[in-house]
């Protein structure tokens, strides 16, 4: 089962929306967050063991007023109803932990499969503490975007070193041009 994690303002720039207004709308009419907050933040966090299935994401987002939140969603919840299993304020490690390990059972966190986290340390770790049996897996789009920048510097390598070798080569020779009519230097300058 091949599992994405995509951030709100992501999902809005593929479909060419607003992504603050997006995350707004979310937040504010389709999330309900707006009535769980007021109804069951009494202790502080959310927490709701049912929303726990065996495929979970738990990524950090900052709320509003740089208000830093850490969440536990349920991915067979698909963002709907029982997706949200945890909303904790802040995103100290030991602190999350702590309040997950004392909401939950073992045998609650025992029927976690895989925890899937962006590249941040802080969430993986509590992934692996709190759920013991779990997989921690990257999301698939911070593995992709890594990717993405080693790539584009290799490229900005390759064209700096192409440039180097143009300004040294003996300006009678015409360079050498490909099928396109464009010099590897001109290719690698619009290519991503």
């Amino acid at each position: 089962m091949e599992t994405t994690a995509l951030s709100i303002k992501h999902i809005a720039q593929m479909y060419c929306v607003n992504g603050k207004y997006f995350a707004e709308q979310y937040r504010n009419r389709i999330s309900g967050y707006t009535e769980w907050r007021e109804a069951e933040l009494g202790c502080g966090f959310y927490f709701n063991a049912n929303n726990i299935g065996p495929y979970m994401s738990l990524d950090e987002t900052c709320l509003s007023n740089g208000e830093v939140w850490t969440f536990l969603t349920n991915k067979d919840g698909h963002g709907g109803r029982g997706t949200l299993a945890a909303a904790i304020p802040g995103t100290k490690s030991d602190e999350i932990t702590t309040i997950l390990i004392g909401a939950m059972g073992k045998s609650v966190r025992r029927r976690v499969k895989e925890v899937t986290c962006d590249l941040s340390p802080s969430m993986m770790l509590i992934a692996a503490e709190v759920f013991y049996n779990a997989h921690v897996v990257n999301d698939r789009f911070h593995v992709q975007q890594v990717y993405n920048e080693a790539v584009d510097e290799i490229r900005i390598d390759i064209r700096r070193q192409l440039i180097a070798e143009d300004n040294s080569r003996d300006k009678s020779e015409p360079p050498i041009t490909y099928s396109n009519g464009e010099t590897m230097r001109q290719i690698l300058a619009r290519s991503k």
